[in-house]
């Protein structure tokens, strides 16, 4: 009985001592730190078409996404997207999302080749409502524009924007309801993360909806 429990106890002791190696083996590897793209061309290409159907346009820019670095050699969250084949005028239509914290979007059209053609950036973009939003306008004359680069812009990373929001105050008396608003600002700060929704606008996509 004596040699039976020395052997439970030592079958339970070699267990418990794999265990903590695994653990601290496990433990003892670091995170490889993510190789960002030395350019545009390094890219994985997503379908813009297939993504909008499939994901409704949402591209989630971080950690997890893929990266590049820009001219000035800051790494930053991107996305590549290849263009529908141009038949008709259309737009891609970029949006951000207000919160704390927004994610200015900056875009690089290329061409077949993946060069540049033109940029859109911070002074293109239109703030509405609870969202910031580029419109990119695909028309004959940059027919060639095959790629979009999608990532925060550079200059907007440190800065920040004031927005306004009125709280309303509803009271009945006795000739009805008075209504008065206070307004309050808000300091939104501009970040290198966050997700962009991308929506095609044209004729051929609207009969599809229909």
């Amino acid at each position: 009985m004596a040699a039976l429990e020395r052997s439970l106890v030592r079958t339970v002791a070699l267990a418990v001592a794999a265990c903590l190696a695994s653990h601290a083996s496990h433990a003892g590897k670091k995170e490889e730190p993510r190789v960002c793209a030395a350019s545009t061309a390094e890219l994985k290409v997503v379908s813009l078409e297939e993504h909008v159907k499939k994901k409704k346009g949402k591209f989630v820019l971080g950690k997890k996404s893929e990266c590049l670095v820009t001219s000035d050699g800051i790494n930053l969250p991107a996305v590549l997207v290849e263009l529908p084949p141009f038949v008709e005028p259309y737009v891609v239509n970029i949006q951000s999302l207000l919160g704390g914290t927004v994610l200015a979007p900056r875009v690089d059209a290329l061409d077949a080749a993946k060069a540049h053609r033109r940029s859109l950036g911070l002074a293109d973009v239109k703030s509405r409502g609870d969202s910031l939003s580029i419109d990119v306008f695909m028309n004959q004359e940059n027919a060639e524009e095959r790629y979009l680069v999608l990532y925060p812009d550079p200059e907007a990373l440190g800065r920040g924007e004031s927005r306004s929001s009125m709280g309303m105050q509803t009271t009945y008396i006795a000739t009805g309801y008075w209504m008065s608003g206070t307004e309050s600002k808000q300091l939104v700060n501009y970040v290198d993360a966050g997700t962009l929704i991308v929506t095609l606008k044209g004729s051929q996509w609207d009969k599809k909806k229909k």
